[in-house]
């Protein structure tokens, strides 16, 4: 232990929040209970100090105590105590489960009247907006100054606002409000509830700016069936006899109808508007773009000969525009896969020409490439990787692993395998590393891994530099496999040359810091947040982890992590997981890192509850595990810039179906921040993806983030069904790293809680073989 923390033990041994704090990480809530209400009658000069009224009030709520807790809380607001705040809230929260709304919307207003605590400031807003609902008095919104909150929390107080007109039977004032909560912005939580009042109001359908309104805020929660007709009556306006849209207005709720048929998959009808779209305007960059859109829509028709002219129209509206390269490789793309080479290639070259889309033009060498390999051909594929390699379009695993498919072809191990491993050592959980390590397991290809294996494990012996040693220990340790006397050994010298590296040999040994070490015990406690923190109430106080757990301090981070993760604040948990897994030197393995690192990574949070719904659907829970973490990182209260929302980030329109389909009933947009309503939500959506193709979890995850139709087209460009091509060949860059992601993920959460001891190095040529006959278990 450093003199440091020795010092700071020193001075701390005699703070009784200590052992009230260990009594808590220890789950042992009822001895501090009993250690609480002896020092608050024993030590009363302590109580306005530390907040243990409101410790005391919070544990007696954990024993079932509900009155006295409420005395406890109500203490709290006596004097000067800086968690009065958060004794108000409490006492509000549990006046509403008592069902006394205006008692609790009383309370809570009166917190916003005063100075609030940010932290606690959207839960407060909320609790108001609920109660008022439930019939507290609108009245007490007339006393808080909303103007000073930050927008979101100012948008919902609004909106409050404007209902209680409504309800005072002050209309015109609530519709004015309601309408300029959507002129500001139509993306948010707030806006999805006022475009519901304003589609009621008697005017919605007669002024083609509301209906418009309404229509691009439907639209912009993927409300597409309603979205729709409102922009059809906005652009309908004058044929009624009624004001007309501006151009720019009729364009962009033209351009949102059409995107709106297309996203209901009305790919004939959306072709056909595009295409008129095209005719409409003068503007090279919208003609190009309404052209590009109706070749895509086109080709998920399975009409990719007109598909094809299309995108070249799109080309030739704006050759130099912002979908020139994407037009050119998506007729490539088409043009190839129905054998019309010739054409193909001629497209190729145009796309080659200019330096600014080389990136575009190396995805398209690399689907060249590809499409010769899986046929068996190998003789024109390099120069088209070479080119792949260069244009930073592909990473370096990708282009890696077709490498080696081609010295497989050429009937070159030695080579297959040296591509292979650079694969493997770039990015270990790559979907094609995995793939890599699968196909070094047959016969041919073992031999020379072994033999390279070996080659390196001598060579160690002989490097001077350390950096050299660690390199060829790693490749050697993933070549031979910790099934094999040469892998143990290599792995054994490996963390030895690691624990001895300046760098990496303190994320070996971090560990967590005692409770009597932490630095807050003699920090000055400014904010509330730091108070309750200091009480043990990791949940309230997780806003001051980053204060007194620096991330500075590889320990101390460490620890924040892990208590923020037992508080269920999995996201902010992650975060810093993830900042210390940054800081690791490239040279540290992430199969070395310690088992609790590597669990904060990739938490385990809900596990229960995902076990009972994979069961259910028969999956594995590892699966869905990895898509909550890449699709909201474990923050139920994520929304994204497309509307989704909670832990699956569903869309409501899926979410509406899908609840029915299963017997949920109807449920609101509130409910899919509900963890168990989105995990069993994301369960019933993954099981009916991995039906719709066959099992196949490539397809089912890209289908997941941009819709079964467009996975459906990238499978058809595929010559095989080798889920290798079809990661290359996913059209979208989002989607293609989402897909890397998931499925990363997704390797190490079976690693890390299915297959034994984390921190030991199993050769992934042995360890993706072994779970690739798991990956589709009976349907």
């Amino acid at each position: 232990m450093s003199l440091g923390l020795l010092l700071t033990l020193a001075l701390a041994v005699d703070d009784p929040r200590i052992d009230l704090v260990k009594a808590q990480l220890e789950n042992q809530p009822a001895q501090a209970l009993e250690q609480t209400s002896a020092l608050i009658q024993d030590q009363p000069e302590l109580n306005q100090d530390l907040g243990l009224d409101y410790l005391q009030g919070h544990l007696l709520e954990l024993e079932g105590q509900g009155a006295q807790a409420g005395q406890a809380f109500a203490r709290t607001l006596a004097g000067a105590s800086v968690l009065a705040p958060y004794g108000r809230m409490r006492l509000a929260i549990a006046q509403e489960r008592q069902r006394h709304p205006e008692v609790a919307a009383g309370l809570v207003a009166t917190l916003l009247q005063g100075e609030i605590p940010r932290p606690l400031l959207p839960r407060a807003v909320a609790l108001l907006r609920h109660t008022l609902a439930r019939g507290g008095d609108c009245r007490l919104l007339q006393g808080i100054n909303a103007r000073e909150f930050p927008v979101p929390q100012r948008r919902q107080l609004t909106l409050a606002e404007a209902l209680c007109a409504f309800r005072t039977e002050d209309k015109d004032r609530g519709q004015r409000m309601l309408i300029e909560l959507l002129e500001e912005e139509t993306s948010d939580d707030t806006a999805r509830e006022a475009v519901r009042w304003v589609a009621m109001l008697p005017n919605s359908t007669s002024d083609p700016r509301i209906t418009l309104l309404i229509g691009m805020t439907l639209h912009q929660h993927r409300e597409f069936q309603h979205s729709v007709p409102y922009l059809e009556m906005s652009l309908m306006s004058r044929e009624r006899g009624g004001p007309a849209l501006r151009t720019a207005e009729d364009l962009e709720a033209r351009y949102a109808m059409i995107r709106g048929h297309f996203w209901l998959n009305r790919f004939d009808l959306a072709a056909q508007e595009f295409g008129n779209l095209a005719e409409r305007t003068n503007i090279p960059r919208e003609r190009s773009r309404a052209l590009f859109q109706r070749g895509r829509s086109l080709e998920l028709v399975g009409r990719w000969a007109d598909a094809s002219k299309s995108f070249q129209r799109a080309f030739n509206a704006e050759p130099s525009g912002r979908w020139a390269d994407a037009a050119l490789f998506a007729a490539m793309r088409l043009e190839w896969r129905t054998n019309n080479e010739s054409a193909a290639l001629q497209l190729y070259e145009l796309l080659s020409s200019k330096s600014q889309w080389r990136p575009m033009a190396g995805r398209a060498a690399l689907f060249l490439a590809v499409s010769d390999l899986v046929q068996g051909r190998a003789d024109r594929a390099q120069p088209w990787l070479d080119l792949a390699r260069l244009s930073g379009g592909s990473d370096t695993v990708e282009v890696s692993y077709w490498e080696g498919r081609r010295h497989e072809l050429e009937d070159d191990p030695a080579a297959a395998v040296e591509s292979y491993l650079v694969a493997l050592k770039s990015d270990l959980a790559h979907p094609l590393a995995q793939a890599a390590g699968r196909r070094m397991t047959q016969p041919k290809l073992a031999a020379a891994a072994r033999s390279k294996g070996l080659e390196l494990l001598r060579g160690s012996v002989r490097r001077t530099l350390a950096s050299q040693r660690i390199d060829d220990l790693y490749a050697a340790l993933l070549l031979l496999g910790e099934n094999t006397a040469e892998g143990r050994q290599a792995s054994k010298r490996l963390r030895e040359e690691l624990e001895e590296d300046r760098s990496a040999g303190p994320y070996l040994r971090m560990e967590t810091v005692p409770v009597e070490s932490w630095p807050i015990w003699q920090a000055p406690l400014r904010q509330p947040e730091d108070k309750l923190l200091a009480l043990g109430l990791l949940q309230e106080g997780a806003p001051a982890v980053r204060r007194h757990f620096p991330r500075s301090d590889l320990n101390l981070a460490f620890t924040g992590s892990q208590l923020l993760a037992r508080a269920g604040e999995h996201s902010h948990s992650l975060r810093i997981a993830e900042i210390l897994a940054q800081g690791a030197p490239s040279r540290l393995p992430q199969q070395l890192y310690p088992q609790e690192l590597q669990e904060l990574l990739y938490p385990n949070a809900y596990r229960e509850f995902l076990d009972s719904q994979s069961t259910r659907f028969q999956f594995e829970t590892a699966l869905l595990q990895a898509i909550i973490r890449e699709e909201s990182r474990f923050n139920p209260d994520a929304v994204s810039g497309a509307a989704a929302r909670g832990l699956t980030q569903f869309v409501m329109p899926t979410a509406r179906k899908l609840a029915f389909n299963i017997g949920l009933g109807p449920i609101s947009f509130r409910d899919l921040y509900k963890p168990t309503t989105a995990i069993t939500l994301g369960a019933a959506y993954l099981d009916d993806l991995l039906q719709e193709f066959g099992g196949a979890q490539h397809p089912a995850i890209a289908a997941y983030n941009a819709g079964v139709p467009q996975a459906h087209l990238w499978r058809n460009y595929c010559f095989s069904d080798e889920p290798e091509e079809f990661y290359t060949k996913v059209g979208y860059a989002e989607t293609r790293g989402y897909l890397r992601k998931v499925t990363a993920s997704y390797y190490w959460y079976q690693r890390i809680y299915d297959l034994g001891e984390a921190g030991l190095t199993v050769s992934p040529s042995q360890e993706v073989g072994q779970l690739s006959s798991a990956r589709n278990p009976p349907r």
